[in-house]
Protein backbone atom coordinates (compact mmCIF):
# COMPACT_ATOMS: atom_id res chain seq x y z
CA UNK A 1 0.00 0.00 0.00
CA UNK A 2 2.41 2.35 0.64
CA UNK A 3 4.65 1.31 -2.28
CA UNK A 4 1.62 2.18 -4.28
CA UNK A 5 0.75 5.00 -2.53
CA UNK A 6 4.80 6.75 -2.93
CA UNK A 7 4.27 5.53 -6.79
CA UNK A 8 1.07 7.94 -7.14
CA UNK A 9 2.56 10.89 -5.06
CA UNK A 10 5.93 10.40 -7.17
CA UNK A 11 3.93 10.22 -10.67
CA UNK A 12 1.95 13.56 -9.15
CA UNK A 13 5.08 15.85 -8.53
CA UNK A 14 7.33 14.80 -11.37
CA UNK A 15 4.50 15.25 -14.12
CA UNK A 16 4.76 17.44 -16.61
CA UNK A 17 1.70 19.01 -16.01
CA UNK A 18 0.48 22.29 -15.41
CA UNK A 19 -1.24 23.11 -12.23
CA UNK A 20 -4.49 24.14 -13.46
CA UNK A 21 -4.39 20.12 -15.03
CA UNK A 22 -3.37 19.18 -12.05
CA UNK A 23 -6.70 20.23 -10.31
CA UNK A 24 -8.52 19.31 -13.29
CA UNK A 25 -7.89 15.99 -12.81
CA UNK A 26 -6.97 15.37 -9.06
CA UNK A 27 -9.56 18.18 -7.33
CA UNK A 28 -12.76 17.07 -8.04
CA UNK A 29 -15.61 18.44 -5.49
CA UNK A 30 -17.14 15.94 -3.15
CA UNK A 31 -20.38 14.69 -4.36
CA UNK A 32 -23.20 15.94 -3.92
CA UNK A 33 -25.49 14.38 -1.95
CA UNK A 34 -28.32 12.78 -3.35
CA UNK A 35 -31.85 13.60 -0.97
CA UNK A 36 -33.72 10.68 -0.91
CA UNK A 37 -37.85 9.94 -0.60
CA UNK A 38 -38.85 9.99 2.78
CA UNK A 39 -39.76 7.03 4.22
CA UNK A 40 -42.71 6.15 6.24
CA UNK A 41 -41.86 5.35 9.55
CA UNK A 42 -42.64 1.46 11.06
CA UNK A 43 -45.52 1.54 12.84
CA UNK A 44 -45.33 -0.91 16.00
CA UNK A 45 -48.15 -2.49 17.01
CA UNK A 46 -50.17 0.11 19.76
CA UNK A 47 -50.10 -0.70 23.25
CA UNK A 48 -52.40 -3.03 24.84
CA UNK A 49 -52.85 -2.27 28.36
CA UNK A 50 -55.72 -5.66 28.34
CA UNK A 51 -54.98 -8.34 30.64
CA UNK A 52 -52.94 -11.82 29.69
CA UNK A 53 -56.19 -13.83 27.68
CA UNK A 54 -56.57 -17.53 28.33
CA UNK A 55 -55.82 -19.86 31.13
CA UNK A 56 -55.43 -18.34 34.79
CA UNK A 57 -51.54 -18.46 36.26
CA UNK A 58 -51.93 -20.74 39.41
CA UNK A 59 -49.90 -19.40 41.87
CA UNK A 60 -48.13 -21.81 43.96
CA UNK A 61 -48.24 -21.35 47.60
CA UNK A 62 -44.91 -21.43 49.15
CA UNK A 63 -44.49 -22.26 53.24
CA UNK A 64 -40.94 -20.22 54.90
CA UNK A 65 -39.72 -22.00 57.59
CA UNK A 66 -38.29 -20.03 60.18
CA UNK A 67 -35.14 -21.16 61.39
CA UNK A 68 -36.77 -22.17 64.91
CA UNK A 69 -38.46 -25.27 62.26
CA UNK A 70 -34.80 -26.27 61.34
CA UNK A 71 -34.21 -29.44 63.49
CA UNK A 72 -30.28 -30.07 63.60
CA UNK A 73 -30.15 -32.62 66.16
CA UNK A 74 -30.36 -36.08 65.06
CA UNK A 75 -32.94 -38.43 66.18
CA UNK A 76 -32.86 -42.53 66.25
CA UNK A 77 -35.49 -42.82 63.52
CA UNK A 78 -33.52 -40.03 61.30
CA UNK A 79 -31.57 -42.62 58.98
CA UNK A 80 -34.92 -45.13 58.90
CA UNK A 81 -36.58 -42.88 56.64
CA UNK A 82 -33.52 -42.04 54.32
CA UNK A 83 -33.08 -45.48 53.99
CA UNK A 84 -36.35 -45.81 52.65
CA UNK A 85 -35.87 -43.91 50.06
CA UNK A 86 -34.45 -46.08 46.99
CA UNK A 87 -31.27 -43.69 45.79
CA UNK A 88 -29.73 -44.72 42.94
CA UNK A 89 -26.44 -45.58 44.30
CA UNK A 90 -27.88 -47.00 47.62
CA UNK A 91 -27.76 -50.65 46.46
CA UNK A 92 -24.39 -50.07 45.55
CA UNK A 93 -23.44 -48.72 48.34
CA UNK A 94 -24.96 -51.67 50.38
CA UNK A 95 -23.36 -54.22 48.18
CA UNK A 96 -19.94 -52.70 48.82
CA UNK A 97 -20.33 -52.61 52.78
CA UNK A 98 -19.92 -48.90 52.97
CA UNK A 99 -22.19 -47.02 55.85
CA UNK A 100 -24.13 -44.33 54.81
CA UNK A 101 -23.07 -41.13 57.00
CA UNK A 102 -25.62 -39.47 59.24
CA UNK A 103 -26.78 -35.84 59.06
CA UNK A 104 -24.22 -34.81 61.96
CA UNK A 105 -21.23 -36.53 61.07
CA UNK A 106 -21.75 -34.99 57.37
CA UNK A 107 -21.98 -31.43 59.79
CA UNK A 108 -19.02 -32.49 61.52
CA UNK A 109 -17.15 -33.12 58.31
CA UNK A 110 -18.22 -29.95 57.12
CA UNK A 111 -17.16 -28.06 59.98
CA UNK A 112 -13.77 -29.48 59.83
CA UNK A 113 -13.38 -28.92 56.04
CA UNK A 114 -13.92 -25.02 56.87
CA UNK A 115 -11.95 -24.84 59.43
CA UNK A 116 -9.45 -26.75 57.32
CA UNK A 117 -9.22 -24.63 54.81
CA UNK A 118 -9.50 -21.08 57.28
CA UNK A 119 -6.42 -22.77 59.00
CA UNK A 120 -4.73 -22.99 55.14
CA UNK A 121 -5.49 -19.50 54.15
CA UNK A 122 -4.32 -18.08 56.88
CA UNK A 123 -1.49 -19.82 58.25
Amino acid sequence: MDNLYAQEIRQRYHSSMTYQEYLDTYDKPPPKPQIRPKETPQLLEPLILEGHKGPKIQQQKLTVYSPDDVIFEESENDEKPKALNNISCQRALKEHNIRIRSQSENLGFSVFRFLQQKKNKFP
